[in-house]
């Protein structure tokens, strides 16, 4: 065997190795950093031609909000931006096709048309157009791109819209407010699947919805008589936002295919139960302060989600049917609530004005998951809320002293509102909680045995400032996200050995040592403010993912990340 050959052919299997080993890390480092500069400059705000002109990382935009008095003019725009928004002081004094990049799919105009719009205004590209509230030109066929999606026109426009004006490859298309033309069979596209008609419109639509649409929104002010036949059988979705009483909405109207039915307050028809409503129709919802008395039996049990915006304070008792899994209160809703709720919802929200307290049994057995409003304060005593409740969310207002075993022991997950400031005391939190999320107000200190156990994941408000101290945090934490302003020192064994993804906080900046960081970590996310040189050891072996803040300027030593990380990214 020749070995001095061996040896040759060894050195540069090495030497070959060395190099691709070399050049997929600084191909890496190069992708890297071009996806930060993408993700830094996504969306971009100019308001000073030059400075767009100059922008160094002008082809690293995709959404670009332009704000500038002058004319735009071929080569403004950078070549790569793909979500354009044209604001109101824009001067639009020629055609955009021959200015805007072919990469633009979504438009935004808010800016007055200087000149009357032709065919090939705009580029072909486009796919979704959004006019602004003071757009209120003539549209002739061509105008709009031959390959659009989604048409959104502002609130002054009222223009007639006539066959071909609407390409046939538009799904969506939503009118304004002063929107009050005739439509004609054939005028809508016939792949059109979502349509809205503004507050003004009041005409005809018999025969002229096209049989592709499965969602319609009529506004407030129809007050056209509905045929059997008028809403067709493909709307799967339909919202009445006007006046409608038994003469305009007869029973049978209503077609046997509608899965989500909505009403508004001026809503005036007398419901009958199963003879109004197909048995087709899973999600029902009376909104914007519905105030027409609802009676019991009209809303039928094959009703699964309900929502009720009542205002003027008629009682619901005996209103929701056994049946309904989903029931959401609206906003002004603010009734006690003995016999309001049957045995089957599952899933239960309160709006912001709801402040009642809750009694033994007003909650039924079988309810999985709460979700108060806003304005809702009061104390929750042991065994008004049902042992089957796996979820609680408590809204802004809620600073009450828990009291223990007052959340049931069925709970997995918390969320605390704002203005949540109340010392924590063993099982206030259940041992059964898994996921704990506090306000931004929260800075109670906490001691040992405070939190549960089961915890797994665990947020601190932003104002959260108190020292952690060891065992304070439950060893099974597997998520920990610090609060904003959170910079206390951390010491061995603070953090918990189970832990797997660590978000520090924005103001923190305290140097880490050896064992600080336990090796099951394999996510930290530093906040903007840290900038502590990293030394060998700091970091944990385990660790594959490392978010640098945009305030971090230190150089890093190849020793100090471990040979397990995959991605650093910056910013």
């Amino acid at each position: 065997m020749d070995i001095s050959n061996k040896s040759n052919n060894s050195n540069n299997n090495t030497k070959d190795s060395f190099l691709i080993i070399w050049r997929n890390k600084v191909l890496k480092k190069e992708i890297e950093k071009h996806l930060d500069l993408f993700r830094i400059n996504y969306r971009v705000l100019f308001k000073k031609k030059e400075l767009l002109l100059n922008f160094k990382y002008r082809d690293y935009i995709t959404h670009l909000k332009y704000s500038i008095e002058d004319a735009i003019l071929p080569g403004d725009i950078p070549n790569y931006v793909r979500i354009l928004e044209i604001n109101e002081i824009v001067k639009i004094e020629a055609p955009l096709a021959g200015v805007i990049p072919p990469s633009v799919h979504t438009l935004y105009v808010y800016a007055n048309f200087q000149t009357p719009l032709e065919a090939g205004s705009f580029p072909n590209s486009v796919r979704t157009i959004v006019f602004g509230d003071s757009f209120d030109q003539k549209l002739d066929v061509g105008v709009i791109p031959p390959m659009i999606e989604s048409i959104s026109f502002g609130k002054s426009f009222n223009q007639s819209i006539s066959n071909g004006v609407i390409p046939h490859s538009t799904t969506e298309l939503l009118f304004g407010r002063e929107f009050n033309q005739a439509i004609k069979p054939g005028d809508l596209s016939s792949n059109l699947r979502v349509l809205r008609l503004g507050r003004s419109f009041n005409r005809n639509i018999e025969n002229c919805i096209p049989d592709s649409v499965h969602t319609l929104e009529i506004g407030e002010n129809n007050r056209q008589v509905l045929k059997a036949g008028t809403i067709k059988p493909s709307i799967k979705n339909l919202t009445l936002k006007g006046y409608c009483n038994k003469k305009m909405l007869p029973n049978g109207v209503i077609p046997p295919e509608i899965e989500t039915l909505t009403f508004y307050k001026r809503f005036k028809n007398t419901i009958k139960g199963n003879s109004f409503f197909p048995p087709t129709i899973t999600s029902l919802y009376f909104l914007n302060q519905y105030d027409s008395p609802l009676k019991p039996c009209e809303i039928p049990s094959f009703i699964k989600d309900l929502t009720i915006d009542c205002y003027h304070g008629y009682s619901l008792q005996g209103i929701v049917p056994v049946g309904v899994e989903k029931l959401t209160f609206g906003q002004y809703f603010n009734q006690p609530l003995k016999g309001v709720i049957p045995g089957t919802v599952k899933s239960l929200v309160f709006g912001n004005f709801f402040n009642q307290r809750i009694i033994v049994g007003d909650i039924p057995f079988g309810v999985e998951s709460i979700e108060f409003g806003e304005s809702f304060s009061q104390t929750i005593l042991k065994n008004t809320l049902p042992t089957t409740i796996k979820s609680i969310v408590f809204g802004k207002r809620f600073d009450k002293e828990l009291v223990n075993e007052g959340i049931p022991f069925s709970v997995k997950s918390i969320q605390f509102g704002a203005q949540f400031n109340q010392a924590l005391k063993f099982n206030d939190i259940p041992p059964t909680c898994e996921s704990l999320t506090f306000g931004p107000f929260f800075n109670q200190k906490l001691n040992v045995g405070d939190l549960p156990k089961s915890l797994k994941t665990l947020t601190l408000g932003c104002f959260y400032k108190r020292s952690l101290n060891a065992g304070v945090i439950p060893k099974g934490v597997e998520t920990l996200s610090l609060g904003d302003i959170y910079n206390s020192p951390l010491k061995e064994y603070d953090l918990p050995p189970a832990l797997k993804t660590l978000k520090f906080s924005l103001l923190f900046n305290q140097p880490l040592g050896k064992n600080i960081i336990p090796q099951s970590v394999q996510t930290i996310i530093f906040g903007r403010d840290f900038n502590q040189v990293l030394k060998k050891g700091d970091l944990n072996n385990g660790l594959q993912f490392i978010k640098f803040g945009g305030g971090y300027n230190q150089i890093i030593e190849d020793e100090s990340i471990p040979d397990s990380v995959k991605i650093i990214k910056y910013g």
